[in-house]
């Protein structure tokens, strides 16, 4: 069975599941080169349609990943009439026209774009299905995080918003999810933090880790009075501790002026860390109350706010938490992922859990391919470049002489993080790379951390990790160990917490291979990967775009697959 899964909003993006199994994921953002693109992801069904050889006549079911309920009468309404865990299209479409038509206009004349959009490309109506926003998200994170069919999970799910809800409680049991607590539209904690993004001058729905980035440099004392102020804003309801409820009078989503107002003259470094302790503080409440209400100690978690790494390490410190897994880059781009795993769980009840293998699950590109662009390249700018016996050999070289490398090789990682195959690697012992790296390419702000990859065998040389939980997604923050030095260059310079990337066996076979050679010449067995893009571009696709990065930035070598390239003399 073909399902290919589509969500087609913020960060839109494709899904193609076989069997159960994620074979191919791609956002729209990487072959536009917009990033977090908005809209109908067009080209990203067209690279998988192509990558995987597939037409509309293969696909079984299409599972769109949100209604987009936009009215506050709507959702309780509308969901009395279809089975909100998978709905064909057509019936939804057929079922809303018979309710209130004002309230309903505005979805009707979604879904039935939406439809045009897909019947044009050649997707019969009955093949396509639509899914809650939130079970898409809970989805990703049982389906693709579950260890075991027969334990129960607590599977939890919160972001700005999306179907009418911020918040999901549920339950997974025998390759079920159960909700038993929701928190509506206007009472959300993404909400807060976003807007308060946006009010001091940054862009919401993507520059929250700025803010993030930033809260450990501000003074405590400082901070806890703007804690203070954000606790009068959102607390939880008095009869039930599952449900976020807001303690204002305006939702949170319309609070800029409240915030403009209460924070006027406090300085930005107090709001960030007001703000994250603020967020901490309810998640942590948040959490304990979950376990108490369930027994359930396994959390599996998905949704934006857990993008926030610095709460998801103090939610694994709870001695209530047992294990705690994120999805990997958890925010609306995997909720394509989340509704093909739900129809087919729907479809097959009786089917096994089907864990997530991996994340490189982009299109990779041929060697005639990546030899075409670099011809096309030399005709406009000039650089040198070999194909190397062991290019991992010479990357290692490269690193080794404090030299930063740029890597594109292999299928291209879904989500935000870059994970190995569009990656800038360098040394992270020398703290002056940082600046080296920004002046070059990167332009981030002074203060935000760059992150370590390590293997997991090495993981207790540097990072401290009593409960030994898996992080090759890059989801989780560490405190790290009197090592730091060797890699002060990958860690927070005000906590010296690390967002690591721990590669799995096998993960990422190339990349154990430079970390496996790089310790055989160093004895420091970690390196410092951030995402191979230019500031305000999303990470790149390919060869012509790494390329296109490499001439328009300050980096002197790039590797793709076997090639070197270098703005220096071979």
């Amino acid at each position: 069975m073909k399902i290919l899964g589509i969500h087609d909003g913020h960060n839109a993006s494709v899904a193609l599941l076989e069997n159960g199994e994620i074979t191919f994921a791609l956002q729209e953002e990487r072959p536009t080169n917009i990033k977090n693109f908005f809209g109908f992801p067009r080209k990203a069904l067209d690279c998988l349609s192509k990558d995987q050889d597939l037409n509309p006549a293969d696909i079984d079911l299409v599972a769109l990943s949100s209604f987009f309920i936009s009215s506050p009468m709507e959702p309780e309404e509308v969901r009395k009439h279809f089975n909100w865990q998978g709905t064909p299209l057509a019936i939804f479409v057929k079922k809303i026209s018979k309710l209130s038509v004002v309230q309903k206009l505005r979805e009707k004349q979604s879904l039935s774009r939406r439809f045009r959009i897909l019947k044009k490309l050649g997707f019969k109506k009955e093949k396509i299905c639509v899914i809650d926003h939130h079970f898409c998200h809970a989805a990703s994170a049982y389906y693709g995080l579950a260890q075991e069919y027969n334990k129960k999970y607590l599977v939890l799910t919160l972001d700005g918003g999306g179907d009418w809800l911020c918040s999901t409680v549920n339950i997974g049991y025998l390759g079920k999810i159960k909700k038993i607590a929701q928190t509506p539209y206007g009472h959300s904690l993404g909400d807060i933090y976003a807007r308060t993004t946006f009010m001091m001058g940054f862009t919401p729905w993507e520059h929250e880790y700025k803010l993030m980035g930033m809260a450990p440099y501000a003074n405590k004392n400082y901070s806890e009075k703007v804690k203070e102020i954000y606790k009068k804003y959102l607390d939880f309801d008095s009869k039930n501790p599952l449900i976020f409820r807001k303690k204002i009078f305006e939702d949170t989503n319309h609070i800029v002026k409240r915030l403009e107002h209460d924070l006027r003259r406090v300085r930005f470094d107090n709001i960030c860390g007001g703000l994250q302790m603020f967020t901490e503080e309810l998640l942590v409440k948040w959490i304990k109350a979950c376990i108490k209400k369930t027994g359930i100690k396994d959390l599996l978690c998905a949704g934006g706010i857990f993008m926030n790494v610095k709460a998801n390490k103090l939610i694994s410190e709870l001695s209530e938490v047992d294990s705690i897994s994120i999805f990997p880059s958890c925010s609306d781009e995997s909720t394509s992922l989340g509704a093909a795993w739900l129809l087919y769980h729907q479809k097959n009840p009786q089917e096994k859990l089907f864990n997530l293998k991996d994340y490189y699950l982009g299109p990779s590109f041929s060697e005639e391919n990546a030899k075409e662009e670099i011809e096309n390249a030399r005709k406009k700018i000039s650089f040198s470049f070999t194909k190397e016996n062991n290019i991992n050999k010479k990357i290692t070289e490269l690193l080794v002489q404090g030299k930063i490398v740029a890597r594109c090789s292999g299928r291209m990682e879904f989500g935000a993080r870059a994970l190995g195959n569009r990656s800038i690697l360098v040394d992270p012992k020398n703290l002056q790379v940082v600046s080296v790296i920004n002046k070059m390419i990167k332009n981030r702000d002074f203060w935000m951390p760059f992150a370590p990859v390590v293997k997991k065998d090495k993981t207790n040389l540097y990072l401290k990790n009593e409960k030994k939980l898996s992080s090759p997604y890059m989801m989780m923050a560490f405190d790290t160990t009197d090592k730091k030095n060797d890699f002060i260059a990958a860690i927070h310079n005000a906590d010296f917490t690390a967002r690591a990337q721990i590669i799995e066996p096998n993960q990422s076979p190339d990349l154990e291979n430079i970390l496996d050679e790089f310790e055989k010449i160093t004895g420091r067995a970690i390196l410092l990967n951030t995402s191979f893009n230019l500031h305000g571009y999303p990470i790149v696709f390919g060869p012509k775009e790494a390329i296109w990065t490499f001439e328009n930035s300050g980096l002197e070598y790039l590797a793709i697959d076997d090639f070197l390239l270098s703005k220096q003399s071979l």
